[in-house]
């Protein structure tokens, strides 16, 4: 089950609990009830997960029963992996599958069979047959312009002319959810209907408690109108639905590498997504009544456009979120997994989003140098999929197993568990100095307190931030930005979740009192829920990487010693180190403010985007910024902002390559041919072989750029100069001279160029010659856009 439903699960057995103490509520933050005694332990996918890296074969459960969605997660896939993996091993294992829909059922029994000399033998397939007689299904005759309006329409009517039993409609998502709320509440103030209507939003947004309300009450005296998403999918019963409104679209999130990012698709649903939103009229009380489903879209639709089953997540899966996939599945299976195939049950993973994600692991810090020699790996693996060669020769990459096992153990994204570990570099630990140099380049994080020089420690602080960031929207919808702004600093959304926490972490560690901590979120519009979570999960963390539990009175004492007490002095420098430690876990979430002062472009992937609202900067315009997430309605919003200076990219982050443009310039893509040509005169007089160039191919001089070394800039970095003089260099002196212009391109590649190279200059200098090659749609820019310029 999913967190909500074993905490909903644990309330509504409490009772009986209390009389034989039979059923366990665990999940990854914590066991809400389990003692000697417990026999029957509900749990959610994390928390099995979790467990396999203690008890990889699951030895002290006997029979594991696992619902699964039709919209098969991530997290459901690996666990499918991980329990067909103990079947093999454990003889008397048994593994219960609940499924909604019949469709889902061929896909499993080919996936445990395999390999099989009797599918009987291990597998039994049991039916319940809830399909029922009095349920009238509808389709239009031809596909409809607006299917929005058509389901409004079709809401009306039905209240209008139809008897008594609410309503549910599935919308593709959560922007038509609350329009169509709207509309409808301004329509009950204008309906001559009999009875009213009340309307209600359900979407992945809404808390647990309101969802209770929702789904659980009906009215005698009202009709009630559900407009969902396809969350209500999954929701098993929801109280008084007679009628089902189906538009049969949904938008699915899918990786798309021509952007290296996710892009929001809107697609079709399933046969077996139709098949589950007519059956939520099955639970409407009155077995006579006549249920009703009106599907906007023609029948040859549904029998010849429409998929079978919908795509599993695992598939769609790309960029960070497949990489965080694969830390758990490095984790769990070790090197081994770079040299043998994953039998994940179909589609699995689709490899070709699996080498960007690799590189992103590599980027994280997740492999090491291996100088040994391995033997030829012909199957079909990850190698296989991916490049793992070193940048030496002779070399291949490993795991790094130490950083994977902490990233997995943290279970938040990895991108801010890199955040963390690069923030712990800045304590000294006693028995612990594994990652010490290992995630920041540069020692950045010693500075002058009072005329000595100490270590900042921003551990606490690191370890709370990326927890906040990773919990989602803390504040109730209504009131957020009116309540952010009380928390809010000038420096973004990151060092404001801070204190967020610690405004809750005083009244937390002040008082246990469940009824004035509720007070102070109400108080403050914050999520009670979730900022208990924060706490536990930042617990759980500081536990992880001390390797120690950390009780809560530890965490108390730790916060008091390293936060609280610190002066504004000390904080100001520390707010600087934390946004350091942002660039480098976020290094692929760095962006530069476009010309029009709105919007901003990602550095790495040229993917344009919007500060969001509820951003403590969506006021402002920073020139730089580096930001957790994002989140596409209207516009692709950045989730999460913060400022940082433009030079900290490659300072701390040197091997990624990063494209920041000056003003008034853009990145686009031209074609175009390379001619390589030697010249016959030395370097002071290089202009006359480039000049001859430019004649023989009528290139437009004010468009030449010129790659120059330059020994103030570090190796491999590119940086556009125009005018100025030639400062000492020969021959950019004579292209000068020869052409009438002094448009150049600098890029270092070694400490000199009048004696011979030592062989670590060679190095850099195909470190360099590497990144020219690999840079070079950058270096080609319109001529138009030169001229313009001046």
């Amino acid at each position: 089950k999913n967190e909500r439903e074993v905490i909903t699960t644990s309330l509504e057995l409490q009772e009986e609990n209390k009389k034989s103490g039979i059923f366990g509520f665990s999940t990854e933050l914590e066991d809400i009830s389990v003692t000697p005694s417990t026999r029957i332990l509900y749990t959610n996918e994390s928390f099995m997960i979790q467990k396999v890296m203690l008890d990889s074969l699951f030895s002290e459960f006997s029979v594991v029963l696992i619902e699964v969605p039709i919209q098969r997660s991530a997290n459901i896939d690996l666990l499918i992996f991980l329990f067909k993996r103990a079947l093999k091993a454990k003889k008397d294992f048994r593994l219960i599958l609940l499924v909604s829909v019949p469709e889902i059922i061929p896909t499993f029994l080919d996936y445990f069979a395999e390999g099989e000399s009797s599918r009987e033998n291990i597998i039994s397939v049991v039916e319940f047959d809830e399909e029922l007689d009095n349920v009238d299904t509808h389709y239009l005759e031809s596909p409809n312009k607006s299917y929005f309006e058509a389901a409004i329409e079709t809401v009306k009517k039905i209240h209008e002319n139809e008897d008594d039993g609410d309503i549910l409609v599935f919308f593709p998502g959560r922007n038509e959810v609350d329009n169509a709320v709207n509309i409808l509440s301004e329509y009950k103030l204008l309906s001559l209907a009999n009875k009213s209507l009340e309307a209600y939003s359900l979407h992945s947004g809404v808390s647990p408690n309101d969802v209770n309300q929702i789904v659980n009450f009906s009215f005698t005296d009202r009709r009630k109108v559900i407009f969902s998403t396809n969350v209500a999918e999954n929701i098993e019963f929801i109280s008084g639905i007679r009628y089902v409104i189906d538009t049969g679209l949904k938008k699915e999130r899918v990786f798309d590498n021509s952007i290296s990012g996710n892009k929001l698709e809107l697609v079709s649903i399933s046969k077996a997504s139709a098949s589950l939103r007519l059956k939520k009229v099955y639970n409407y009380p009155d077995p006579a009544a006549i249920r009703k489903c009106y599907r906007l879209y023609p029948f040859s639709f549904f029998s010849k456009v429409f998929p079978k089953l919908d795509c599993p997540e695992i598939y769609r899966l790309g960029g960070f979120e497949l990489a965080e996939f694969m830390i758990k599945l490095f984790a769990i299976k070790n090197q081994l997994l770079l040299e043998n195939t994953i039998d994940m049950i179909k589609p699995g993973i689709n490899y070709s989003n699996l080498p960007k994600s690799m590189e992103l692991l590599e980027s994280l810090g997740c492999f090491v140098l291996d100088t040994k020699e391995h033997a030829e790996d012909n199957s079909k693996t990850i190698s296989e999929h991916v490049a793992l060669n070193g940048s030496n020769k002779g070399t291949s990459k490993l795991l790094d197993n130490e950083v994977i096992k902490r990233l997995f153990l943290f279970n938040i994204d990895p991108q801010l568990g890199v955040c963390i570990l690069a923030a712990f570099e800045t304590r000294e630990f006693e028995n612990d100095s594994t990652f010490k140099n290992r995630f920041l380049q540069r020692d950045f994080n010693v500075c002058e307190i009072g005329g000595s020089v100490n270590r900042l420690d921003i551990s606490v602080e690191m370890t709370i931030i990326a927890v906040m960031s990773s919990m989602g929207d803390v504040f109730y919808e209504s009131n957020d930005e009116r309540s952010k702004r009380k928390f809010s600093v000038l420096e973004g959304d990151h060092l404001t979740l801070l204190n967020v926490f610690l405004a809750f972490f005083k009244e937390f560690s002040n008082s246990k009192n469940q009824e004035r901590l509720a007070y102070f979120c109400k108080k403050h519009s914050l999520v009670t829920r979730k900022m208990f979570s924060c706490v536990k999960l930042v617990r759980k963390i500081i536990s992880v990487y001390l390797n120690r539990q950390v009780t809560e009175y530890d965490l108390i004492n730790i916060v008091e010693k390293y936060v609280l007490s610190s002066g504004y002095s000390v904080m100001r420098k520390k707010s600087e180190l934390i946004r350091r430690c942002l660039v480098r876990g976020l290094s692929s979430n760095i962006a530069q403010l476009q010309g029009d002062n709105s919007s901003f472009k990602n550095l790495v992937t040229n993917q344009v985007m919007y500060i969001h609202p509820k951003s403590t900067l969506f006021h402002s315009v920073p020139k730089f910024i580096v930001y957790s997430k994002l989140i596409e309605t209207t516009k692709v919003f950045m989730v999460d902002v913060s400022v940082i200076e433009e030079e900290w990219p490659s300072q701390i982050v040197p091997n990624m390559k990063f494209v920041v443009l000056p003003p008034g310039f853009k990145q686009v893509d031209v074609e175009y041919e390379v001619t390589c040509i030697k010249s016959n005169y030395p370097m002071n007089l290089i202009g006359n072989t480039v000049k001859k160039a430019v004649s023989r191919f009528n290139v437009n001089e004010g468009s030449l750029v010129v790659v120059s070394d330059n020994l103030d800039q570090p190796v491999g970095k590119y940086k556009m100069k125009y005018g100025g003089s030639a400062s000492g260099h020969n021959g950019i002196k004579s292209i000068i001279q020869k052409l009438g212009t002094d448009a150049k391109g600098n890029e270092r590649v070694a400490k000199h160029v009048l004696t011979r190279f030592k062989s670590q200059e060679f190095q850099e200098i195909e470190q360099a010659a590497d990144q020219i090659v690999e840079s070079w749609k950058e270096l080609i820019i319109v001529p138009n856009e030169i001229r313009n310029l001046g």
